[in-house]
């Protein structure tokens, strides 16, 4: 699940973090806009995009769990960045979950249906993603992990993964 895709240099992982980097904030915007104009239409996008964001960052947690086992090493810089990123992910994708079990009910009947907890829970979890998507960047940027770069079948690692260039 961590390989390349379509001869990318960009893992899986990479490409399916974009799902929910567009759902995440979809989910919010939908979920202020009702709050403004209370419409059926803008609950059902608010929940259609924040099930697109967990389905996405789902598909994403099982890719990069992948790729930190092959590509991180066990210790070091790197390996504490990997799981602050994880952990980060884990907090918005559980801030959105809940928030979808609290909304999924009113699809297509939505029109009475208030959004305070929707933007509350969409902005802390929107929050914890881009502080994630931060991470993750540092990864790839400064600690020069998925950058071709796996570990060997002994357990070693094959390429530089400690963070000097």
């Amino acid at each position: 699940m961590s390989g390349r895709v379509f001869g990318s240099r960009r893992t899986l992982h990479g490409k399916l973090v974009a799902v929910p980097l567009v759902g995440y904030p979809g989910a919010l915007l939908g979920y202020v806009v009702h709050a403004g104009a209370p419409e059926r239409f803008w609950l059902d996008f608010a929940i259609a995009m924040n099930c697109v964001g967990v389905l996405g960052a789902f598909a994403a947690a099982l890719a990069g769990t992948a790729g930190l086992r092959k590509r991180v090493p066990d210790a070091g810089p790197a390996r504490n960045v990997a799981v602050g990123h994880a952990l980060l992910n884990v907090f918005a994708f559980v801030l959105f979950t809940v928030n979808l079990g609290v909304y999924a009910g009113r699809w297509g009947d939505g029109a009475g249906a208030g959004a305070s907890a929707g933007v509350t829970l969409s902005a802390l979890g929107l929050a914890a993603a881009f502080g994630a998507f931060g991470m993750g960047r540092s990864l790839v940027t400064d600690h020069n992990v998925a950058a071709g770069v796996d570990r060997g079948l002994d357990g070693g690692v094959d390429g530089v993964l400690d963070g000097s260039r």
